[in-house]
């Protein structure tokens, strides 16, 4: 589950690099959590607003927000008074189609001394 809390960061820009950069589901709607002391959340799925959320103080501490789900780029933006104070971007990937190989090295030699490190990367479509 994704957290936005502004009391906490005020600046929310590390977070969507080290916190669930992507997320995948296979279900047709997906149902965000939304962590913030926020009075109003918009939700945009692929540059389209699916929803603007007036929150209250019963409902701003946590809030569940279901949108489609669809591949592409989900971004939660929060506000107080009219103001953004933090803004969240998700990247919903779609089905696994290849394996991406890149190897640190292109040569090695044929000996128990050498050595390359490859990365693996799944690539969706």
């Amino acid at each position: 589950m994704a957290s936005l809390d502004a009391a906490r960061t005020p600046n929310l820009d590390h977070l969507a690099k080290n916190l669930l950069p992507s997320f995948s589901f296979a279900n047709r709607t997906l149902s965000v959590g939304v962590y913030t002391i926020a009075d109003r959340l918009k939700v945009e799925l692929n540059g389209h607003v699916v929803q603007d959320k007036a929150l209250t103080p019963l409902t701003s501490r946590i809030t569940q927000i279901v949108v489609p789900y669809m591949p592409g780029r989900l971004v939660v933006t929060a506000f107080i008074d009219g103001r953004q104070i933090g803004r969240r971007p998700l990247e919903i990937v779609g089905p696994p189609e290849a394996l991406r190989i890149n190897a640190d090295r292109t040569r090695i030699g044929a000996n128990r001394h050498d050595l390359s490190f490859a990365t693996i990367e799944i690539v969706d479509g």
